[in-house]
């Protein structure tokens, strides 16, 4: 493993969960593109995305920024990507959007929320379906990567604590009461230890030895950190169990990406 990167701030800002678009068309969307083909190809990274992922099987990390881009391609020329009214068919977005126009990170995730609530359900035949095989092939990068990064063991314990509860934003709760309290009191007891360290970008970071001269504190960090290694770790065997399953995608991809902004060699 190489050395890490200065990190940035490793706080993550997230839209919020309710991403199902209100409005979803009531006839199939057009297999057809809704944008040119010229224009397409600006778009995209790679002509030919086969080809390109063979280039990246060996490496987890260039594979999955390979489907990142990829993936926020198709949202910007199609999406928000949404489902046929009343199914769980793929489709993309009834209004064609300007060739100018950047995909916000709302319609993003709008598109991988969508992804992901139709994955596991018949499709058409089409355009649609072949965007859904690409964020599909996103989410099970992003999985891998979070399982290769967990299990190297190169995060201190802020920097996963902060990934770890920007997951737990991204969680579906479930309905039950008693299965989402403890979800719900780790990820508070996640936040409350981590808002007690030094702040991660701060240009020179404080050392124990200092903080001790301005505080005494030393004990505080100790037990924060002992909560945040406790309190990650039970959220991520929960994670882990239901193989990713509960997380939002975007949540997922936006942990992975600022794990590997790190400079993380996988």
């Amino acid at each position: 493993m190489g050395p890490l990167k200065e990190s940035p701030q490793t706080r993550f800002v997230f839209p919020a969960q309710e991403m199902t678009p209100e409005y979803t068309p009531d006839t199939p969307t057009p297999a057809t593109s809704q944008i040119s083909p010229t224009e397409l190809e600006k778009a995209t990274t790679t002509p030919d995305l086969a080809d390109a992922l063979q280039n990246h099987d060996d490496r987890l990390l260039p594979r999955f920024i390979h489907l990142l881009d990829e993936s926020k391609a198709l949202a910007k020329a199609h999406g928000p990507h949404t489902t046929y009214a009343g199914t769980s068919v793929f489709a993309r977005a009834p209004i064609a959007r300007k060739s100018s126009e950047q995909a916000s990170s709302k319609d993003f995730a709008t598109s991988l929320a969508a992804a992901q609530d139709c994955i596991e359900s018949a499709q058409l035949d089409g355009a649609a379906k072949e965007d859904l095989a690409i964020f599909g092939r996103l989410s099970q990068s992003t999985n891998d990567a979070l399982e290769k990064i967990i299990d190297s063991g190169d995060l201190d314990y802020e920097t996963l604590g902060w990934g770890v509860y920007g997951l737990s934003a991204g969680y579906m709760v479930s309905t039950s009461r008693r299965e989402a309290s403890p979800i719900l009191a780790y990820k508070k007891r996640l936040h409350d230890a981590l808002q007690k360290m030094p702040s991660i970008d701060s240009t020179v970071r404080k050392s124990l030895e200092s903080v001790a001269c301005c505080g005494g504190k030393i004990n505080v960090l100790a037990k924060a950190n002992r909560e945040i290694h406790i309190c990650a770790n039970l959220l991520l065997q929960q994670f882990r169990r239901e193989e990713w399953r509960r997380i939002r995608w975007y949540h997922a991809v936006a942990v992975v990406k600022r794990w590997a902004d790190l400079g993380l060699d996988l």
